[in-house]
């Protein structure tokens, strides 16, 4: 297996040189010299189309798909000249990343993906702990995540979770959307909604809304937000793509592996499932001129002449 280059990569390599980063790569990521002899980091797509991933605008960083030799390339270069030394462990560890895939739209989206993460550690990491509102709604996505893992494997149901990225709809598949929420037992029967879009129609896709009970468990009873995580992860090792999807999707919303989440379990009780059509209970766009950001709730009564009697997860393939 070959070897990747450390210490300084792009020493000797002038504008427009490149050098390959791994001489047995799978695929092909270069070290290139960009104008004004900026350092950068290159996977060339072999292709004159771009892939359908958006790429984000990120701080102390410049990341753009650009034409290199006729073709397109992912290109990610450095604008903060005092993180030099943290750059090439961080191309090294996106080009790891990227080499998990099976294919370059992959290789293509786990670039994108670590590179979030590494913005988002340079930018100063997780601070703060997840509430425990937060660790709720996150056990009731994870519970979701992991159906679908079973039923439709891995790497499609991790390529569905669409809420860390901060999409409107919590899953996002090619026949559905479905907008996962938790709630205690013992609340009161409203669902709260964050914005007009959360509940919006998707063209060509059914909408469905899953409220899922999620409870503290008694000691002893129920499973850890990190146990949930763990098992998550076992059921996604035989895909190295989908488990490191996971890993930076579970970054973005804010979970880290070393916060303590031990002292409080969490139970999860009944799904209820709900198709969003015509007549739901829901304010959607267009909204009255000056009003945005809008939040509200809906009483379920009101959502149950629209439960879903099947399966959901036979609609989403």
């Amino acid at each position: 297996m070959g070897t990747m280059m450390a210490n300084d990569p792009w020493e000797r390599l002038s504008v427009g040189d490149a050098r390959r980063v791994n001489g047995s790569g799978r695929f092909d990521f270069f070290w290139i010299v960009l104008e004004d002899f900026v350092p950068a980091l290159a996977l060339k797509l072999g292709t004159e189309e771009l892939p359908d991933y958006q790429v984000p605008k990120l701080r102390s960083l410049d990341l753009r798909y650009r034409l290199l030799n006729g073709g397109q390339a992912l290109v990610l270069s450095l604008t903060d000249r005092s993180l030099s030394d943290t750059f090439v462990t961080l191309c090294l560890d996106v080009v790891r990343a990227g080499e998990a895939g099976n294919e370059v739209d992959q290789a293509v989206s786990l670039a994108l993906h670590r590179t979030r993460r590494w913005h988002y550690l340079l930018r100063g990491g997780v601070s703060d702990e997840l509430s425990v509102e937060e660790q709720r709604g996150l056990v009731a996505e994870l519970t979701f995540l992991r159906s679908v893992v079973e039923a439709k494997g891995p790497e499609f149901a991790v390529e569905g979770w669409k809420g860390p990225e901060g999409a409107s709809k919590d899953f996002e598949f090619p026949r559905a959307c479905v907008e996962v929420k938790a709630r205690r037992a013992a609340a009161k029967p409203y669902i709260a909604i964050s914005s007009e879009d959360q509940l919006a129609d998707v063209p060509g896709a059914r909408l469905f809304l899953n409220v899922t009970d999620v409870a503290s468990a008694a000691k002893g009873e129920g499973l850890t937000l990190h146990e949930r995580v763990g098992m998550i992860s076992a059921l996604l090792t035989p895909s190295p793509f989908a488990l490191s999807r996971f890993e930076d999707l579970l970054v973005s919303v804010g979970y880290d592996a070393t916060h303590q989440y031990e002292d409080r379990r969490w139970a999860v009780g009944a799904d209820r499932v709900f198709e969003v059509s015509e007549g739901f209970p829901r304010l959607v766009s267009p909204m009255p001129v000056g009003v945005a950001n809008v939040r509200y709730s809906i009483a379920l009564s009101a959502c149950m002449p629209f439960e879903f009697g099947s399966p959901v997860l036979d609609e989403i393939s």
